[in-house]
Formats: structure tokens, C-alpha cells, sequence
């Protein structure tokens, strides 16, 4: 996924990069139809971010929706045949693949997926559990239908992404903070934002962070408990732990 020149997009990139650059902040979560530019946007958020973040590219694949874990075939070459479908084994490499590429920077890790309505079940569980732990950032694309995941619309549900609903260039953007989706059927309300604090925002200035769109306070995130993936550990944590810790050494 290559950085491309965006036209009429300066304030989505500005607030995209200020979400991800805060603390308690997990995720932006990218919605638009096809040909809205959605791909080129989390390339150019990616590509702001390079210089304080490890960036990891992942790419759903219909070809691949029905692979357990296999959009994340790249990063797994040196798992064990054996521990293929292990979720703790897979977790643990792919940290150890980003500790590689980190050196001894500290720096965060930024996950960007594109097409992240294609990703097959695991693969989604363990991006989302890298961003309730505290581990990672993530950037996600998705078309409203089929639309997201559910492990990732639940990272919205808990407070800890924000959706970004893009529309043309130069008719704004709709933030939403909590609430019921409206491509997704079955849900009520939840966190502290109504459904109806969704509305078009002319992005200038970007709404404070911690607060929505409409004035109101989201709802507390609510952390998932995470599997302790060191073997030594017969445990479970929640999430919260620092930028520089991951599964390796928490």
C-alpha cells in the first residue's frame, strides 16, 4: 500500500494522525464506498505516521476470508507447522516479527489493514486484541457492506476507535463516537454517545479529544481480557500495558 497524493483530504489525514497520536486511543476505523479514496487515505495516514511509528500492512483477500489467520501468512514464516493454529503462538510471533523491525527504537506499532471487511475470523481477533492490550495502533478500511468485523466494531462499542465515515472531497466527513451503525442490524445503543451525536463535521477544528462529535462523553472503554501468551504464564491479563511492552515481556 503506497503513500498516494490526496486531493481535498488534509483534514481527514490531520485528524486521523491526532487520534492515533493520543494516549488511550486504539483505532481508526476507515468507512466508504468504493472509489472514495478510503485505501489512499490509510496509506497517507500511514505514511505520516512512519516517522514515530513501525508500520505493518496487512491486505484482506475474498481469496482469503475462509484461511484461518491467513493474511498474516507474511509475518508467520518462521511459526512452527505445528503451532499454525494456535492463536497464542501466532500472537507471539507476530509481536516477535514487529521487535525485529522496531530494533531498539521503542517505538509503537501501527497496523494498517485495508479491506478489513475480507479478513477471516482470527486474523481479526488478534488485531483487535493487539489494540485492547495496548500494544498496537490500528488503521482499518472497510466498505459498509459487509462492513467491519465484529471483533473490530467492537474495539468502537469499548471506546477505543473511532470511526470515520468518508464521504467525496469537499462534502466533509461523519465522526462517529458510539451509538448504534446503521449497516449493522441488531444493535442497540452503547458508551455514552447517542446514535443521533453522528453528523457531518467540517473538521475545522477537530472536536477535543476524549469527547463526541455532538458535546457528550463517550462511555469508558471497556477492555477484553487478553490471554497471557508467554508460556510460563497459565493466567490472564487485561489490557493497558505501556507502548513499549508487548506479549513477549509483559
Amino acid at each position: 500500500m503506497q503513500a498516494e497524493y490526496l486531493v481535498g483530504r488534509e483534514a481527514e489525514l490531520e485528524l486521523a494522525t491526532e487520534i492515533l497520536r493520543q494516549e488511550g486511543a486504539g483505532a481508526v476505523l476507515l468507512l466508504a464506498d468504493p472509489g472514495i479514496g478510503k485505501t489512499a487515505m490509510a496509506a497517507g495516514i500511514a505514511a505520516r505516521l512512519a516517522g514515530e511509528m513501525v508500520v505493518m500492512r496487512i491486505h484482506g483477500s475474498p481469496a482469503l476470508s475462509a484461511v484461518p489467520y491467513g493474511v498474516l501468512a507474511p509475518y508467520l514464516l518462521d511459526l512452527p507447522v505445528e503451532q499454525a493454529t494456535s492463536p497464542v503462538a501466532i500472537l507471539r510471533e507476530f509481536w516477535s516479527q514487529f521487535e525485529k523491525r522496531r530494533g531498539n527504537a521503542g517505538a509503537r506499532l501501527l497496523l494498517v489493514v485495508d479491506d478489513a471487511h475480507d479478513l477471516d475470523e482470527g486474523s481479526t481477533q488478534i488485531l483487535a486484541e493487539l489494540v485492547t492490550a495496548g500494544w498496537a495502533r490500528l488503521v482499518a478500511t472497510s466498505r459498509p457492506r459487509p462492513g467491519l468485523p465484529p471483533a473490530l466494531l467492537q474495539l468502537w462499542y469499548d471506546g477505543l476507535a473511532e470511526r470515520l465515515e468518508l464521504h467525496p472531497p469537499g462534502q466533509g466527513i461523519s465522526v462517529r463516537a458510539g451509538g448504534e451503525d446503521p449497516w449493522r442490524h441488531g444493535h442497540g445503543q452503547h458508551g455514552g454517545c447517542p446514535a443521533h451525536s453522528v453528523r457531518r463535521q467540517p473538521l475545522a477544528p477537530a472536536f477535543p479529544a476524549g469527547r463526541c462529535p455532538g458535546g457528550g462523553q463517550p462511555g469508558p472503554a471497556q477492555r477484553r481480557v487478553v490471554p497471557d501468551p508467554r508460556p510460563d504464564r497459565q493466567g490472564r491479563r487485561t489490557g493497558g500495558g505501556s507502548p513499549q511492552q508487548g506479549p513477549e515481556d509483559q
